[in-house]
């Protein structure tokens, strides 16, 4: 079948086909960089919530730590046992901020992996879809072109 393109066009197919793929990658293309941009904020908001429990836990290491200090010049009859259970309270302070940050860390290195993923994922997706529009519009060409 012998197609006339400037006839086709002046229907409006050839346009209507045009924006339909066309449109479909851009569509595509859009996505994955919004699923990208979503990944990075998470990725970023995560950072952010990880820092702020690193410095709060930090200023309540600070103040316990200085609170012992103000105790150990008032009180000095019983700074021995005052220093002995600061210092231990210290010690699990510091513990505790130490699992908290390998905690935060390591939830932050789950959520990046996950958004990685889950990217991985939808391009592989979009992808396959992209490469079937592309067929069908091969397809379509061949059958007008018949």
């Amino acid at each position: 079948m012998n197609v006339n393109h400037e006839k086709l066009n002046n229907m409006g197919l050839g346009s209507f086909f045009k924006n339909l793929f066309g449109g479909s990658q851009e569509k595509a293309s859009e996505i994955k960089s919004d699923l990208n941009e979503a990944g990075k904020r998470m990725a970023d908001e995560a950072k952010e919530v990880s820092e702020n429990i690193q410095q709060k836990a930090a200023e309540i290491f600070d103040e316990a730590k200085e609170s012992a200090d103000n105790l150990s010049g008032k009180v000095k009859e019983t700074w021995n046992d005052l220093k002995s259970e600061v210092n231990q309270e210290a010690d699990e302070a510091e513990a505790q901020t130490e699992n908290l940050k390998e905690e935060v860390a390591q939830n932050t290195e789950e959520i990046r992996h996950g958004t990685s993923s889950t990217i991985a994922k939808l391009d592989e997706e979009i992808d396959e879809v992209t490469e079937k529009l592309k067929n069908r519009k091969d397809n379509i060409e061949e059958d007008l072109n018949d």
